[in-house]
């Protein structure tokens, strides 16, 4: 039997999968990507562990794919299709933007509702993706089904609607030449924000906790640990501003979309933050749209609770 793989390049983790004809899940493993110089000796390390016979490959990836070819904003891999047949070893190879990906495989992954309205069944769903970056992409109903699009929507300029935001704003123009959404609503952007209220003393924090925080293998997870264990004020005021800025976006983002159909926030990040989710001020955000307050407030938004969401997705296109 010839097997199917499946792959999620993000810009931390690499997620591959064998799956039987049938979509049953025989193999998956997680890598590091700090580990390997290129995909090419991640997929090696993986196909000496499991050397099966592959019919094709369906992989996603973090950041936009033309003609077969990726580039990862947030990580310095050169991901080609002709790349993969090489490294797989099998000659049917289809490479996809992983927020794409998770656009296919969002109707096979449990939901969680986080701000209330009414999905339209058949109306445009948005989909957003804060992690190492923020992916984007969205799905239109053709008559039948819906029908996944690719997006690049993190790399928009950043927006601030509040005065702290365009101080923030201003505080990562030091750091970066252009500041876009992913900037700010990623964990990165999470770990910018801790550091911007740190420097205009927003919050009270102990030296321990900002010791702890600033040595910490990975900052944003710290301060998420110390937001919700209620140990750092300043970490909980970072995460409640970037749920804020988020919340804001997500509804910017659906009313661009007319997104009646919801807004679908996947990822690690929001999945450990839901508190700070299923608040009055990320619904406020999202519906403060002025003339078009009383539309967004009828959209609801969801978390997807799968972290596999985009590898199910990445299967899903390969039996197309």
């Amino acid at each position: 039997m010839k097997y199917i793989l499946a792959a999620d390049i993000g810009g931390t983790y690499t997620r591959v999968a064998l799956y039987t004809p049938a979509g049953v899940r025989r193999v998956y493993h997680r890598f590091e990507n700090v580990r390997y110089p290129s995909v090419t000796a991640l997929f090696h390390d993986f196909r000496v562990r499991h050397a099966v016979p592959l019919s094709r490959a369906s992989v996603a990836v973090a950041g936009p794919v033309h003609e077969g070819d990726a580039k990862m904003p947030n990580l310095a891999w050169h991901v080609s299709e002709e790349l993969l047949k090489h490294a797989l070893l099998v000659k049917d190879v289809r490479l996809h933007n992983d927020a794409y990906a998770a656009a296919v495989g969002l109707g096979s992954v449990p939901i969680m509702k986080v701000k209330d309205g009414r999905a339209d069944p058949k109306g445009t769903r948005a989909i957003l993706a804060p992690g190492t970056g923020l992916g984007s992409s969205y799905t239109i109903w053709d008559g039948k089904k819906h029908i996944a699009h690719p997006a690049e929507a993190g790399h928009a300029d950043f927006a601030p609607v509040t005065e702290t935001h365009a101080h923030l704003r201003e505080f990562l123009k030091g750091r970066f030449a252009h500041v876009s959404n992913e900037r700010v609503m990623s964990g990165p952007g999470l770990v910018a924000i801790y550091y911007f209220l740190r420097e205009q003393k927003a919050a009270s924090e102990s030296d321990a906790q900002r010791r702890a925080i600033d040595s910490a293998y990975s900052p944003a997870q710290a301060i998420v640990d110390a937001a919700l264990a209620g140990t750092s004020g300043l970490a909980a005021r970072a995460v409640e501003e970037f749920a804020a800025i988020l919340g804001g976006y997500a509804g910017s983002y659906a009313l661009s979309l007319s997104a009646t159909g919801g807004v679908y926030i996947y990822g690690s990040l929001c999945n450990r933050i839901l508190p700070f989710l299923k608040t009055a001020a990320f619904e406020h955000a999202f519906n403060k749209k002025g003339r078009m307050t009383s539309f967004c407030s009828r959209i609801p938004v969801f978390v997807v609770r799968d972290p596999d969401v985009v590898l199910k997705g990445a299967f899903l296109l390969a039996k197309r």
